[in-house]
């Protein structure tokens, strides 16, 4: 059993950062994995906002969470 989950695990924290994966095998109706992919998403996005208010400025705030994005999916964050 504890393999099983580890596999879970590890199959929906790849899925949360890539849009092109599979919401893995839950419970629930199928939408509610985007739902909380977009969740994560967004709250990654806001902290490099938070983080950065001067190149969110500079770049305006649709490039600023293009491209905050893109490097959410290249480099996720490590810990929490």
């Amino acid at each position: 059993v504890g393999r099983m989950n580890d596999a879970l695990l590890a199959t929906a924290a790849a899925a949360l950062l890539a849009p092109d994966l599979p919401p893995p095998a839950l419970r629930g109706p199928p939408d509610a994995f985007d739902v909380h992919r977009n969740t994560v998403i967004h709250a990654l996005v806001q902290a490099q906002a938070d983080g950065a208010p001067v190149t969110r400025a500079v770049l305006g705030a649709e490039c600023f969470a293009a491209l905050a994005r893109d490097r959410v999916r290249l480099d996720p964050p490590r810990s929490p």
